[in-house]
C-alpha cells in the first residue's frame, strides 16, 4: 500500500503558521466577512460584492 503525503497550506512565503495565527485571533464580524468573499468567489459569481451582502453575511451586533 502506498502512503500519500501530507498536504499543506501554500502560502509561497513560508508564513502558512502566521497567516492561521492572525485568522485565529480576528474578531466572529472580520472572519465572517472574508469568509462571505471567499465563498462569493469560489461559486464563481461574477457579480460585484455589495454592502448589503456582507452586512447580510455577518452576525449581528
Amino acid at each position: 500500500m502506498r502512503s500519500t503525503p501530507r498536504r499543506r497550506l501554500h502560502t509561497g512565503d513560508g508564513r502558512g503558521h502566521e497567516l492561521i495565527r492572525h485568522w485565529n485571533q480576528e474578531p466572529t464580524y472580520t472572519k465572517a466577512v472574508i469568509t462571505a468573499a471567499l465563498d462569493h468567489r469560489r461559486v464563481g459569481d461574477p457579480a460585484l460584492l455589495t454592502r448589503d451582502y456582507f452586512a447580510d453575511a455577518s452576525p449581528a451586533t
